[in-house]
Parts: C-alpha cells; structure tokens; sequence
C-alpha cells in the first residue's frame, strides 16, 4: 500500500498537505523564511541545528515548517527540541521554552511518531538520525569487521538477530519474532509510522508465517528499516541492536 499526498511547488517553496488530519509541510532553501505559526526546523548538510528560530548570521540550506494537524506546535516544537539536545545534537538560537503539559505528552508522541517516517524519506534527520560530523561526513559508517558480528534486538515483544552484511544492507535472520498489532492512533486509524511498516511486511510477506515469525531472512536497506519492519518503529532503533558485549548498533559504528 501507499500513503497519499498532495501539494504544490512555486518559487522555491515546496508545500506538502499530509492526509488523516496531519497537517502541512513547507520545504525551501536555504533563502526561505520561517512561518509564523509552525514548527520551523533548519537544516545544515541534511543536520538539524535550529528549531523554531536560529542564532543570527547561522547560515542554514533547507528550512522545514510544519503545521501540525493534531497537536500544538509549540509543544511538537518543545519535543523535538528536547529530543535532539538529549540526542547530542547542537541546537543554536534555540527559543522554544514553551513547556509540553503533562496531559499533552502522549498525544504529541504519537503525532511525532507519525511524522518521523515521512520527515525521514524527505531526507530531513531529526534526533532519531545519525548525527554529522564537520563535512558533513556521516556519524555511523559500516565497516567490513562488522559485517559477521550478529546483534539481538528485543524490544516490545519483538526479537530478532541482525546482521549488518553491507553498507545498505542488513538482514533480519529467520525465526524472528516480529510484533503483530500495530499501535493505532486515537481514532482507531493506523498512523504513518504503521503504514509504512505494512508496505514493508507487504514487500516480504513470503518471509513470515501467520504468527509473525520470520520463515527465510529478510534483506532491508537500513536501521530505521529494521525498526519498522520488527516493531513499527516509534524509538530510536539505533540503540535497540545491541552485540554480545552490551554494546549498541550505533556505539559501534560512530565514525
């Protein structure tokens, strides 16, 4: 299956409306200016280093701004925010102190955990993404003497062996344990998270049996791939691989 958009482009602005309630997504340039009333979000060589406003004089290549349709944006704003800095992500001119409600917590999650598949196949890293060196050079690189070491992932009834074969490949070995109901939004709808991982199973349903256990291996191109495909998503699946020493997918291989 595939999820639905539609939009329109004119003079460098390249405006997204999401369906289901999901609200808007602008994409320009490094000349764009933020929308007042939206999640502003700039980018440097595919980085994250500003939400809401940006120190002055920092220079920026692509600006994201996001009206969400299910939640406040000073609150989606506040999360991702809060989630790059814990991330380790240098966040400069940074001026959301609007505090996310106790009661607003989970419904911010939820829409977050909807948006980041689809920020993601953007091309748009928010904390959940390897994080980029000066040159842009990437945080996480595969290596050869990694490619027999095998890591378990269990996570929310999810449990699997992977390996990380080659650079974009990894493979997910029989007799996985996928989790099987999928978290749904507050309507009862699947969110985007959900639907991107039934594309997956959908492109390798000959690979699991009707318990969600894996009968052959499954090639994917990613980490975050792994994560939707084992258990929708919805964490930082960089953290959930982890080798015999303890140690995670993403430790390993920071460049």
């Amino acid at each position: 299956m595939s999820q639905s958009f539609t939009g329109n482009y004119e003079m460098d602005r390249f405006t997204i409306q999401l369906d289901d309630a999901m609200g808007e997504i602008v994409l320009g340039n490094g000349d764009a200016q933020p929308i007042d009333g939206s999640v502003n979000l700039f980018f440097k060589k595919g980085q994250l280093v500003g939400v809401s406003e940006l120190a002055k004089n920092r220079k920026y290549d692509r600006l994201a701004s996001i009206t969400p349709g299910r939640c406040a944006y000073q609150y989606l704003a506040r999360m991702i925010a809060d989630d790059a800095i814990q991330a380790g992500i240098k966040l400069t001119g940074e001026a959301t102190t609007t505090k996310v409600p106790t009661n607003q917590v989970k419904p911010t999650r939820a829409y977050l955990d909807d948006l980041l598949p689809v920020l993601t196949f953007m091309g748009l890293s928010l904390a959940n993404a390897p994080v980029t060196k000066k040159g842009g050079k990437p945080r996480h690189s595969w290596r050869q003497e990694i490619a027999t070491m095998p890591f378990t992932v269990d996570h929310e009834g999810a449990k699997a062996t992977v390996y990380w074969t080659k650079r974009n490949a990894l493979v997910i070995k029989a007799g996985a344990q996928m989790k099987a109901e999928a978290p749904l939004n507050k309507d009862g709808s699947l969110g985007f998270s959900a639907r991107f991982t039934q594309q997956l199973r959908d492109e390798n349903k000959a690979s699991f049996d009707q318990n969600f256990v894996t009968t052959t291996d499954v090639q994917l191109k990613s980490v975050n791939e792994v994560g939707l495909f084992l258990y929708f998503g919805g964490t930082n699946s960089w953290l959930q691989l982890i080798n015999a020493d303890g140690e995670s997918i993403g430790d390993l291989t920071v460049a």
